[in-house]
């Protein structure tokens, strides 16, 4: 089975009932990873096997051209297509040559919408935007120009619905420009569809060029009126300057790091590195606020030439209206552990991600891989169990690394929907943050969401000392040096910190809550009230409107 991004579990479930078998999943954003002579190992494998090319949503279809281009290098035997219902189409080859066609059309055009990039930058960066334009009436644009494709679920996701609910809260009328409705936006946010070409070109980045023309001409023509332009910086995009320009409006901007940066380090490098620069340095300029999640990222933007008066920092957060213990009754609690095959007596222990480079999540598997080898007794008397939620780029090794006995004591969800998230949540009592240092050696600039999801639920937190990680669960106690005795009436410490990548530190804190209820109890209930006081949505978009909302002309 080969997929653009990985199938939600529910999804795999069905293929498996419907095909009759559980396939092997190949997911073509993984493979990319790869390098060339193990691309080509896992195309020989295929060889002679019966292959589907599988679509979760509609998205995905745009890419099929390269999905099916990719499968037939791998000489398969039997080559369908398989869509979001479960209904098979058998790939003919004269099908082939016609997708190969379009694919081949695509990225003519694609070309074309790249060199018109490049004069339209030329342009931005001729000129300057002007710098302290008001907020003009309540109904704001938010661009999201992301190309994401499957299933929608992860921090970005809950950061998208989280600053645009929260600014409908303050009073906003928010206009959603995406490739496909956000999960989790609240029915009052309106929806205005990117039209995306039947047929992606290559190479994949430059796709961005030819979807945001169409963007900015649908949004420029049809005027708003709107009052503010917010965009999610987005690799090449510069959407939100042209458009904040043409319709002379302030432009706020949301950087969560370089996507030129991402791409190098966590991906493959782009290409067009120096185009996609260009791109965000465009929007970046013009932005009369630049929003960022750590002083790190500030400071980075302060060395690319954004002035301090134009950066606020703050990291992310939690919408207390889906994150909150108080909507999930112990029942609820049971029924999804029977469902997973998890004692409802267990300490259960969960990590909820990505599986991204930075996550650490196969520093946990070694963990529970190291548990298991040196006290399994220890495990089954305490009956712990490790609940590992989501899918990702890391997730083979994290499957290699627990292969064997781990297994007994580990359950892999595979991708669920967002929604669904904050269950899988309640139902543990330990959550697990095992972020990693940058592989480059630079600073760790991030801000997980999920860290404030695990102090909203109420959670003991174990996690590394990483960064703002360990600034924003401060006071904590240190994996070194924890205490004999129990916590105090009001102990103030919000967590267990551990250095990054340091699997014995890891199990020596995973240890001590497990064994201990009453620092669980304690430091859950800690972290709780500190996430509500300064981590909501609410708060970050309340410091945003401050700095630009004083000026708001209705």
């Amino acid at each position: 089975m080969l997929s653009a991004t990985p199938l939600s579990s529910a999804y795999t479930d069905a293929l498996g009932q419907r095909l009759g078998e559980q396939p092997r999943f190949l997911v073509l954003s993984r493979l990319r990873a790869l390098p060339v002579r193990e691309i080509l190992r896992e195309l020989n494998r295929l060889s002679g096997s019966a292959l589907y090319v599988a679509f979760e949503d509609e998205t995905s279809r745009a890419l099929a051209p390269v999905l099916e281009l990719f499968a037939l290098a791998g000489r398969p035997a039997h080559l369908e297509l398989i869509d979001e219902h479960l209904a098979t189409t058998p790939v003919r080859f004269r099908q082939v040559v016609g997708a190969l066609a379009s694919l081949a059309r695509a990225s003519a055009d694609t070309a074309l919408a790249t060199r018109a990039a490049g004069r339209d930058l030329a342009a931005l960066e001729g000129s300057r935007a002007s710098p302290d334009l008001p907020v003009r009436g309540r109904r704001i644009l938010y661009l999201n120009t992301n190309l994401w494709f499957g299933l929608k679920a992860g921090g970005s996701v809950a950061h998208v619905a989280g600053i645009v609910n929260a600014l409908i809260r303050a009073g906003f009328d928010v206009e959603v420009a995406a490739l496909a409705r956000p999960p989790l936006l609240s029915p009052r946010a309106a929806y205005r569809p990117i039209v995306m070409p039947a047929v992606l070109g290559l190479p994949a980045e430059l796709n961005q060029y030819m979807v945001q023309r169409s963007v900015i001409s649908d949004v420029v023509s049809r005027g708003g009126p709107y009052g503010l332009v917010y965009q999610r910086l987005s690799v090449h995009s510069y959407a939100g300057a042209v458009i904040a320009r043409s319709l002379g409006l302030p432009l706020i901007v949301e950087y969560n790091g370089s996507e030129v940066w991402v791409a190098r380090n966590w991906g493959r490098p782009l290409r067009y590195e120096a185009l996609a620069r260009r791109a965000e340095a465009a929007l970046l300029r013009d932005a009369r606020l630049v929003v960022t999640v750590s002083d790190i990222l500030a400071r980075e933007l302060t060395d690319r030439g954004i002035p301090p008066d134009r950066i606020l920092a703050h990291p992310n957060g939690f919408d207390p209206e889906v994150i909150d213990p108080s909507r999930h009754p112990a029942s609820e609690r049971v029924e999804l552990r029977r469902r997973l095959g998890i004692p409802d007596d267990a300490v259960v222990a969960v990590f909820l991600g990505t599986f991204g480079r930075w996550h650490g999540t196969e520093v946990l598997a070694r963990a529970i891989r190291e548990l298991v080898r040196e006290d399994a007794p220890w495990l089954d008397r305490h009956r712990v169990r490790f609940l590992i939620v989501g899918d990702g780029l890391r997730m083979p090794e994290v499957r290699e690394i627990l292969r064997g006995p781990p297994e007994v004591y580990t359950v892999l969800t595979g991708l669920v929907p967002q929604a669904d998230a904050p269950g899988f949540l309640a139902a543990a009592d330990i959550a697990v943050s095992p972020h990693v240092m940058n592989e480059d050696a630079s600073e760790f600039f991030g801000s997980p969401t999920k860290l404030f999801e695990y102090m909203a639920m109420g959670k003991a937190i174990v996690a590394s000392d990483l960064g703002q990680i360990g600034t924003v669960l401060r006071p904590a106690l240190h994996a070194t040096g924890l205490p004999a005795h129990g916590p105090g009436e009001s102990d103030p410490n919000l967590a267990i910190l551990a250095r990054p990548g340091e699997v014995g530190e890891l199990v020596t804190a995973i240890r001590f809550l497990v064994e201990r209820p009453s620092w669980r109890g304690a430091l859950g209930g800690a972290a709780r009230v500190a996430a509500l006081a300064s981590h909501t949505w609410d708060r970050q978009v309340e410091l945003i409107l401050t700095r630009v909302g004083g000026r708001v002309s209705v």
